[in-house]
């Protein structure tokens, strides 16, 4: 391996920067997370904090329903963006579908 080669490659190291390839992250914002842990604790009778958030994915709701169509509702049939988020509460998983603003949250129990 030429010098130069190993002189560039220790002071990426030596600046911190990593040579590992990065892995993807996805943060909902803190609205989106606040109102689906508000959600959990009150339906599940637990405390905000036995709410644990484990995952978050961005998504593009087909519907304002936010993926849980109920029957007998009428949703606006807009492209709606929000989170599909996991959580745990006592040991036990539970999913939460938001919108990106955190005015909306579902439980996907029970939909269409």
């Amino acid at each position: 391996m030429p010098l130069s080669l190993l002189l560039w490659l220790f002071a990426l190291w030596a600046n911190g920067v990593s040579l590992e390839p990065s892995q993807p992250t996805t943060t909902a914002p803190n609205s989106a997370v606040d109102v689906a842990i508000e959600l959990l604790a009150t339906e599940l009778k637990a405390h905000r904090l036995d709410v644990i958030l484990h995952s978050a994915e961005k998504v593009a709701w087909s519907d304002a329903s936010l993926g849980c169509q109920q029957p007998g509702y009428a949703y606006a049939q807009v492209q709606t963006p929000g989170w599909r988020l996991s959580f745990t509460v006592h040991g036990a998983e539970h999913a939460v579908h938001t919108d990106d603003a955190g005015r909306s949250a579902v439980r996907p129990t029970g939909c269409l």
